[in-house]
């Protein structure tokens, strides 16, 4: 192409970003790629952007030709993607996918393999990423590309641990922390995924899926069930009643349940069409010791035809007969198949039901629920109705005498409705309804709208429309079209706060979609709701069932509208003196009290879901606001006193930081996760205030520790912050209680290891931060501390080489002072897996490490951790890696082999195989050990 043309169109291109866009948008031809390439396009791909609280996900015109090119020249498109720098933009890797999808396979496959290192780093996959994976997954299946159509749905259908609650929070109200699993983007979205893939896949590579789904089970269960070592229990009865479909099930999209699903269909599939029999299925499924696993095995079994041995082995089985896991399938295996055993094997069962539950377990769930004993009569009761519910699976085939003891126990006891379930639930919930739908008042004009919210009232009969009904309806109709209504809101003015609420909360979902708002109009209706009196209510709201008690929440909604449009803003700066006035009154809203923080013991969450918190942060995203306006900050990062433009934000800080004022924590704690952003607000006002917004004068009073739990809990340190912050980091190591305080201890914990990697102080130093910590801490709390710096560095390209060293000598100073007090310390050297994870250590160092570590006796876990290093740095580090392999796959026990990962463990024999005989021969050795624990296709390896 001519070079005059190409210079030509650059400097066009390069004018404005109109034209940026416009150049690449009518671009048809792919002849373009590789000159312009060679100028330097295609390989600044533009990064998520954060605004505020929000992040927005800019577009990029290079990625959306590329995309479009791709079908006509696959390898100028390939060559250009990777020489992209890396991005975290998933609308640029929404274009990479549509490229891959269109690229002919060689030159996908390539792009594919750098695309999937993005994949497997991320949290959460915005946009249509899930769906366009799934595309890419078809593909990859039409062109007989299996093995990388399982990697990818591999990445694509993993669940990951999401807290139930607050740890802090389970503290406060006494209940054990816990996790469930959930996927990566929407739950709705995993589900059709799923049932859009799993029926090719098992078309052409059902072993391998085999693999998979029960590779993503099992840690799915791991999550689910926490730190338990038990395997005898999973509690999958509790989010999966019944294998088989069934109303007990629910009716809500459940992840968890549609892997089960999917693994359920895969093996029915497999035993259908002979491609391993049932016994050899079952046989696998049994290799992994949770009882989901058995209890797919069970449904199989009630299918297939099997051997009598493998169904007396489970039905005459105590652990089986006994799990509450594995109650359902368990239940109708015997009542299916209890005439095909042997009179020896039918007795067997029949004395188990004849032994009974044990009565110390009756006893221990009196005591738990009722804090008594049981009298002997409702003992007995327990005894014949759990007979009762075992029976009734076997009715129809009992011997003479037991007939005889089941009408008996029939007579004398209650049958169960549902024998085969541990629980059942009949009952059902509805929520608030309308009398009108979202399409009947979009079709209305504003006055007819706001004559219906005036005129209308409910019956206030059970189940009948109710005004929360007809609120969230409106809130979607105005999210939807917020300049229809922000154009015409004097008629609202008229309406109950249930319905003003709504308004206010449709215009914050329009605008945290990116809608424009008119907010001349609306921020003179958040004045007027903020006017009224906060317990004012109008005659009608005063007789409705399921209507807002006051104007409280509707001015929550006010002070969140406001918080998010100075955030992003997009609140035009003329409105400043308005806008300060809504702030200021809510910033002296009474809710919350001393006694409302005490009822519902939230500690800093309580802050975001109280009228005056939201306002205290409306107080500091207006002072940034008018600072970004002011256009005070400087691109060098230059200090500011921006307080002396917005002298109003201060006082209402300096008043809120008064405790006479003021006694409530959950305000407080505001100040200490707000404090990077009051630092860049003003930071000679937070170094003057620091004492006093941590009450360090004040140690283990309620205000010290919640300002100090909103500043560990919420903000990353740096060493400007620690430059302030020294004395408190002392005052909270001292004065934190290390053993009681977990949640606080961690985050602490986190902070200094951070702040050592970074410089602030040397190992050296006498009493330095970090070896104070250590003094007071435990071994949960220092295993927590690796493994969290340890994550950080997996997922941090640009590690600099002064961390690493500095983390190297903490890491040895750290087993010199342990010492050979291993036992007291197991956690946290088993957390030096978390370091071998994140592939930024020098492999040598990390060999010497684990192999110091394994002659002690600590045991490496995650163990996938160590297969993935292996196999990372094989090809450069061939002998180490083998013996080490070696050294792993001798100190497993069958209990464990489930770890294995058997993708990595080939990658490294391959180079083991092809590089030296002394490697070979300890390959080999390895292959034994894995044939010895049960991986038979290793036998002709």
């Amino acid at each position: 192409m001519d070079n005059v043309l190409v210079d030509k169109a650059i400097d066009q291109i390069r004018k404005t970003p109109e034209h940026h866009r416009y150049f690449f948008e009518k671009l048809s031809s792919p002849v373009w790629i590789e000159p312009l390439l060679s100028k330097g396009f295609f390989r600044d791909a533009p990064d998520i952007e954060k605004k505020g609280e929000y992040l927005a996900f800019r577009s990029w015109p290079e990625s959306r030709y590329l995309a479009r090119m791709a079908n006509l020249d696959s390898a100028s498109v390939a060559k250009a993607l990777l020489e992209m720098k890396d991005t975290d933009n998933p609308r640029v890797h929404e274009d990479v996918l549509d490229a891959i999808i269109n690229l002919d396979i060689f030159h996908a496959l390539a792009v594919i393999k750098r695309e999937l290192k993005w994949l497997k780093e991320q949290d959460h996959f915005y946009l249509n990423i899930p769906v366009k994976l799934q595309d890419v997954i078809l593909r990859f299946i039409r062109d007989g590309k299996t093995k990388r159509a399982i990697d990818i749905a591999g990445i694509l259908w993993c669940l990951k641990e999401v807290p139930d609650l607050n740890p802090k929070k389970a503290k406060e109200l006494g209940v054990t922390p816990t996790q469930h699993a959930s996927p990566q983007y929407g739950e709705w979205e995993y589900i059709e995924g799923i049932k859009r893939l799993v029926p090719e896949l098992i078309k052409v590579e059902p072993l391998m899926l085999l693999e998979l789904l029960v590779h993503l089970l099992n840690t799915t269960v791991l999550v689910e069930v926490g730190q338990l070592t038990d395997f005898s229990y999973d509690y999958s009865h509790s989010w999966r009643p019944a294998i088989e479909d069934h109303e007990q099930n629910g009716n809500y999209p459940d992840a968890r349940a549609t892997l089960i699903e999917a693994l359920r269909d895969t093996c029915f599939t497999i035993a259908q069409e002979g491609i391993m029999t049932v016994v050899d299925l079952i046989t696998f499924l049994d290799g992994f010791n949770w009882p989901i696993f058995r209890r797919i095995s069970l449904y199989l079994l009630q299918h297939f035809e099997c051997t009598p041995q493998d169904l007396e082995n489970r039905l005459t089985n105590n652990n089986y007969f006994f799990s509450i896991d594995m109650r359902y399938e368990y239940f109708h295996l015997l009542a299916k198949k209890f005439n095909l055993l042997s009179s020896a094997k039918q007795e067997i069962i029949l004395g188990l039901i004849d032994e009974g539950p044990d009565v110390e377990n009756i006893k221990q769930y009196y005591n738990e629920r009722s804090n008594r004993q049981p009298t002997l009569e409702e003992v007995n009761l327990h005894i014949g109705s759990w007979q009762l519910d075992r029976l009734e699976a076997i009715a129809g085939f009992l011997p003479v005498e037991w007939k005889d003891k089941y009408q008996f126990l029939s007579h004398k006891y209650s049958k169960s409705e549902h024998p085969d379930f541990v629980s059942y639930h009949s009952t059902a919930w509805r929520g608030p309804t309308s009398p009108v739908t979202v399409e009947e008042i979009s079709e209305m004009p504003v006055t007819e709208i706001v004559n219906f919210l005036t005129s209308w009232k409910p019956s206030n009969e059970w189940h009948s429309s109710t005004p929360e009904g007809i609120a969230r309806v409106l809130e979607v109709v105005i999210s939807k079209n917020p300049a229809k209504f922000s154009s015409d809101l004097d008629g609202f003015e008229q309406i109950i706060p249930t319905y003003a609420r709504a308004v206010i909360s449709g215009f914050n979902l329009a605008q945290q979609r990116g809608e424009e708002l008119a907010w001349g109009e609306i921020v003179y209706f958040c004045d007027w709701i903020v006017s009224q009196r906060r317990d004012a209510l109008t005659d009608i709201s005063q007789y409705m069932l399921d209507a807002d008690p006051d104007w409280g929440w509707s001015r929550k909604s006010v002070a969140f509208l406001i918080k998010d449009g100075l955030s992003t803003n997009s609140i035009s700066y003329d409105l400043r003196k308005p806008i300060w006035s809504i702030i200021e009154k809510l910033s002296s809203d009474p809710e919350p009290t001393p006694e409302y923080e005490q009822r519902y013991k939230m500690g800093p969450e309580l802050s975001i879901n109280v009228v005056r918190g939201v306002a205290l942060y409306s107080v500091i995203a207006y002072a940034r606001w008018v600072c970004d306006n002011e256009k005070l900050f400087h691109e060098d990062g230059r200090k500011i006193k921006g307080f002396e433009y917005c002298a109003e934000s201060k006082a209402v800080l300096e008043e809120h930081l008064n405790s006479t004022v003021d006694s409530c924590c959950c305000i407080r704690s505001i100040y200490g996760q707000k404090f990077v952003n009051l630092l860049e607000i003003d930071y000679e006002w937070v170094r003057d205030n620091t004492s006093k917004i941590f009450a360090i004068d004040n140690p283990k009073t309620p205000l010290y520790n919640a300002a100090c739990q909103g500043y560990l809990n919420s903000c990353s340190p740096d060493l400007t912050m620690y430059e302030i912050l020294k004395p408190c980091y002392e005052s909270w190591i001292n004065m934190l209680d290390l053993a009681t305080e977990e949640d606080l201890s961690k985050n602490l914990s986190r902070h200094l290891i951070e702040l050592y990697a970074l410089g602030a102080f040397p190992l050296a130093e006498e009493n330095n931060p970090i070896s104070q910590f250590y003094n007071l801490s435990s071994d949960s709390i220092n295993a927590f501390m690796i493994s969290h710096i340890g994550r950080i560095l997996k997922h941090e390209d640009n590690i600099r080489d002064e961390v690493i060293q500095r983390l190297k000598e903490h890491w040895e100073q750290r087993r010199t002072d342990i010492g050979s007090e291993v036992e007291n310390h197991k956690n946290e050297l088993t957390a030096f897996s978390w370091y071998v994870l994140s592939n930024k250590f020098p492999p040598d160092w990390v060999f010497c490490q684990l192999n110091e570590l394994i002659s002690r006796g600590v045991v490496i876990e995650p163990l996938f951790s160590c297969f993935e290093f292996l196999a990372s740095v094989a090809a450069k580090h061939p002998i180490d890696t083998i013996k080490f392999l070696r050294t792993i796959l001798n100190s497993l026990t069958n209990s464990e082999k489930m770890y294995i990962s058997l993708e990595n463990i080939n990658a490294i024999l391959l180079v083991a195989k092809e590089y030296s005989t002394e490697t070979q021969a300890i390959a080999r050795e390895a292959i034994n050990r894995l044939v010895i624990l049960g991986f038979h296709q290793y036998h002709e390896s």
